[in-house]
């Protein structure tokens, strides 16, 4: 697992995007180039929500089928990215996905799970990598990390290693676009 991030100026801006998503689970996504000396350039960003010109019904009408009934924050990040991509012949960008909390910082997922986003991310062709904040337990004691997307079990609370308690801890993990898209249909049972 790379134990590494995106770049922080990427990650604030999804941030920033995802603030204005007019729905429950607020998500920010920014398709950039990382440059070797400076910030990266960004090329495309978006946020989820009801396509244009239609607003958000309110939160209980749609909480439900909200994911149905919205534009991804993917979709609109790789359309703006499109266009400029095209005349630049870049195919080296990375994608960082955002899910905002409610004080501000990023919600830790569970994995690649939306095979929309995925499927237009492989077919773009300019996305190198995908960007997940994952939600991990660490064990302080023998350093251990163990996939914690299933918190509710108590498997997750202590180590199976040691014997230790589990810290929550989110980690960024990076993956290729097909790599995202073949984890995104296995974990939606769709590829065997």
């Amino acid at each position: 697992m790379t134990i590494a991030s995106p770049r922080d100026a990427a990650i604030a801006l999804a941030k920033d995007v995802a603030a204005r998503s007019p729905c429950r689970s607020k998500r920010g996504v920014v398709v950039y180039a990382s440059e070797p000396l400076g910030p990266p350039t960004i090329l495309g960003c978006g946020y989820n929500g009801p396509p244009a010109p239609l607003t958000c019904p309110g939160r209980e009408r749609c909480a439900g089928n909200c994911g149905q009934r919205s534009v991804h924050a993917e979709t609109r990040a790789l359309r703006m990215a499109q266009s400029t991509t095209l005349r630049s012949g870049r195919v080296d960008l990375d994608l960082v996905h955002v899910e905002l909390a409610a004080d501000g910082g990023v919600v830790p997922c569970d994995g690649p799970k939306c095979w929309q986003c995925s499927r237009e991310i492989l077919d773009v062709g300019f996305v190198a990598g995908v960007w997940l904040y994952l939600g991990l337990s660490r064990c302080l004691a023998c350093r251990r990390f163990e996939d914690s997307s299933d918190r509710a079990e108590d498997r997750w609370r202590r180590c199976p290693e040691c014997g230790a308690d589990l810290t929550p801890q989110g980690i960024w993990q990076r993956y290729s676009a097909e790599e995202f898209h073949h984890i995104t249909l296995r974990n939606t049972g769709l590829e065997p």
